[in-house]
């Protein structure tokens, strides 16, 4: 592959786009870099806009708005990309890089398929796991513990409840809630059941 996918947030203001939104979120398709880029990058890159296709079967429009992505973007000329790597990575970033950390540390210590399937259980990843075992899943009515939504919270909750007791359980585990929806991306379901938990 020549090119890389990455999740940017695009300033509006400082990209001269007139738009009603300070900022909005893409997925881009970017030139190789030497070294991984890391949240808290800043790109700057003459990018092309496009909306998702459902070319060959897969319907990239509705995967990434469920990841709150409604448009893509890909950068077609390396000599308009510059990255300008982060001194620190901003503290709304961290969660991020602690899932890619477990993440690395999931395929270092397991099989490909393992990890991939740990990665869709704990985080409601699904991008490394193989089609055909998420069909599986689907077949077994399943597909739903893949999804980071209330049993996940539960779970959660409940390991900090049985070893830290009620009180304390319950202050400590609001706080982990606070970590876990950025670290599983903040989709709709993970942070429908953190509200409802916090109620």
């Amino acid at each position: 592959e020549d090119t890389q996918r990455v999740s940017l947030k695009v300033d509006t203001k400082a990209s001269g786009i007139s738009f009603w939104m300070s900022s909005f979120d893409t997925m881009a398709y970017l030139p190789l870099t030497d070294t991984e880029l890391e949240p808290g990058d800043r790109i700057e890159a003459k990018v092309s806009f496009y909306e998702g296709s459902n070319n060959g079967g897969f319907d990239r429009a509705s995967y990434y708005s469920g990841r709150n992505m409604h448009i893509l973007a890909t950068c077609e000329n390396a000599l308009t990309f510059e990255v300008e790597k982060a001194t620190s990575v901003p503290w709304t970033l961290r969660p991020l890089v602690w899932t890619h950390s477990l993440k690395q540390n999931l395929h270092d210590a397991l099989s490909d398929t393992d990890a991939a399937f740990l990665e869709a259980l704990l985080f409601g990843d699904k991008d490394a796991l193989p089609l055909s075992i998420q069909q599986d899943f689907q077949k077994a009515g399943l597909s739903h513990v893949m999804a980071v939504s209330g049993m996940h919270v539960g779970f959660l909750v409940m390991f900090f409840l049985l070893i830290l007791g009620r009180r304390i359980g319950l202050c400590v585990s609001l706080l982990a809630l606070v970590i876990f929806v950025p670290m599983t991306g903040a989709t709709p379901s993970v942070i429908r059941a953190a509200i409802m938990y916090a109620f």
